[in-house]
């Protein structure tokens, strides 16, 4: 098996495979046959014991609800640095989990007998340890999400059709692009290069959708304004 570590992961993910090299190098010392078959069924129930715990490790978060036209908050709608930083190594230790899962799996399948070697199946592990990484990525893009939400409504409450010239800056804006970049520099800082691009290929779509949705529900426009509204402004501030 391949161990390699660039990104800041869980210690107890790589004694977990430390453990599973051990039991491994062990097992093929004695048995190629129904023994290592066997102990590769224990692997996939351990990976599923771990992947539970490594759930409950993920910070709790509820996002902040409306209520007429204030939103209710309080420390379980707010993520801190340290919980985004949690969500990040998460899932960089999902990452290492699932490539070592991998080669476990063409290790299991080049050591075990012939007549065991289409029963050796370890990918339904791997689906434990996506699960846990779609929840820390929806996590973390729902509360960039909602530290965007308050920017919206200071959009709103700008009378855009009474523009007659351009700003260098939208005050909404400049939120809109502080609230995205605090988030992306800690994910940038931690994820894995891997991680980092698919964080941003999902926060891009989720963001331009939810901005062109605001904009569209904001009926006070003029042709100035059009130009105003764009969060290209936020970059010059």
């Amino acid at each position: 098996m391949h161990f390699r570590v660039e990104q800041p992961l869980l210690a107890s993910s790589l004694n977990l495979f430390v453990n599973v090299k051990s039991a491994l190098k062990r097992c093929m010392s004695i048995s190629s046959g129904k023994a290592l078959f066997d102990l590769h069924l224990s692997f996939v129930r351990a990976f599923q014991y771990y992947a539970n715990s490594v759930k409950q490790l993920i910070p709790k978060y509820e996002p902040e609800k409306r209520s007429g036209c204030r939103f209710t908050t309080s420390d379980k709608t707010k993520l801190s640095e340290k919980d985004e930083q949690m969500l990040a190594t998460i899932i960089n230790s999902c990452e290492y989990c699932l490539e070592t899962i991998r080669d476990l799996q063409n290790t299991l399948v080049e050591k075990v007998e012939e007549s065991q070697k289409s029963a050796v199946d370890m990918y339904k592990a791997l689906s434990y340890f996506e699960d846990v990484n779609s929840e820390c990525f929806s996590l973390e893009i729902s509360w960039i999400g909602n530290k965007m939400e308050s920017h919206y409504q200071n959009m709103y409450k700008i009378n855009w059709a009474s523009l007659d010239k351009t700003d260098d800056t939208s005050g909404y804006a400049k939120g809109l692009s502080e609230a995205f970049l605090s988030s992306a520099a800690i994910m940038k800082a931690t994820l894995s290069d891997n991680f980092y691009l698919v964080f941003i290929n999902r926060i891009v779509s989720v963001v331009s959708d939810s901005f062109m949705s605001h904009v569209y529900k904001n009926k006070r426009t003029n042709e100035i304004a059009s130009q105003q509204v764009r969060p290209s402004h936020a970059k010059r501030g």
